[in-house]
C-alpha cells in the first residue's frame, strides 16, 4: 500500500529523516498521485520542520537518476534475498509470503549499511563515520533468540526460543525474530547446526509484519518497526 493513510510508510520516512539531522528537505517525485499523497503526509508528520516538493517533467527519469539507481539496486538486493529463500524453503518472495516485507525493509538496510558508495564510504559510515561491524545473520534463516526474562517467569522457563531471522533495528542493533508469537527482538542469538537452519514447519507458524509487528489482524500499523525498541 502506498499514500498518506499508511502510517507505517509515513512514519518510517519520517524517522529516518530525522536519522540523517536534516530540518529542511525537499522531496523530489514523478508526480505519481500516491507519491504525492505521502509527500503531504510527511509534510504533516513534520510540522515544526520545513518539507518542500517538486515534481519533474512527465517521463524524466533522468532528473530524479539518483533516486532510479537505488531502485535498480534495492530491485538486484530483492531478487538475491528471493533466489536464497527459494533454496532453502522452495517457495518464492510473493506478495502473500510472509518474509516479503521484511526482506524489502532489510534491503534498505544492508544497501544502507553496506553498499560502497563512489566516495568509498557506506550510508552507514557517511552518517556514524565508521563501519558497522555488529553481528548478523542470513536472511529467512531459523536461529535461536533470547528472551528476556519477565516478572512472574518460572524459574525452568526457556532463556532461549526459535524464531526465524529477518533483520535488525536501526536504533538499538537488536535482531528482529518472526515468531508463533509475532514480531520478538533480542540482542542475543545463537545458530543452530547447519541442517537446522532452514525449518520450513516452523516457518509455517511464523506471525507479524513490520507495520503490524504482532500479526493481530484486528490492530491498526505502527507509525515505525522501532516501536519494537
Amino acid at each position: 500500500m502506498k499514500g498518506s493513510d499508511d502510517n507505517y510508510l509515513t512514519g518510517s520516512v519520517v524517522r529516518w529523516i530525522a536519522d540523517l539531522g536534516y530540518s529542511k528537505i525537499e522531496i523530489g517525485s514523478d508526480g505519481e498521485p500516491a507519491i504525492l499523497d505521502l509527500t503531504e503526509a510527511i509534510r504533516a508528520a513534520r510540522e515544526e520542520e520545513t518539507t518542500l516538493g517538486s515534481v519533474t517533467s512527465e517521463g524524466s527519469h533522468a532528473s530524479i537518476g539518483g533516486c532510479e539507481g537505488a531502485h535498480w539496486r534495492v530491485a538486484g538486493h530483492l531478487r538475491t534475498l528471493d533466489a536464497s529463500v527459494e533454496e532453502h524453503y522452495g517457495e518464492n518472495l510473493r506478495p502473500d509470503n510472509i518474509l516479503t516485507p521484511w526482506a524489502v525493509r532489510h534491503t534498505g538496510w544492508t544497501l544502507t549499511k553496506f553498499n560502497v558508495g563512489e566516495d568509498g564510504r557506506t550510508g552507514h559510515q557517511r552518517l556514524k563515520g565508521k563501519e558497522y561491524r555488529h553481528h548478523v545473520l542470513e536472511f529467512g534463516e531459523t536461529a535461536m533468540w533470547h528472551r528476556q526474562t519477565e516478572v512472574g517467569d518460572a524459574k525452568m522457563e526457556k532463556r532461549f526460543k526459535k524464531g526465524i531471522w529477518v533483520g535488525k533495528l536501526d536504533q538499538t542493533a537488536a535482531h528482529l525474530f518472526l515468531t508463533p508469537e509475532g514480531a520478538r527482538k533480542s540482542r542475543t542469538v545463537r545458530r543452530l547446526a547447519p541442517s537446522e537452519r532452514w525449518d520450513k514447519e516452523f516457518l509455517k507458524t511464523a506471525r507479524g509484519s513490520p507495520w503490524n509487528p504482532t500479526g493481530d489482524p484486528g490492530r491498526g500499523a505502527v507509525a515505525s518497526c522501532g516501536r519494537l525498541d
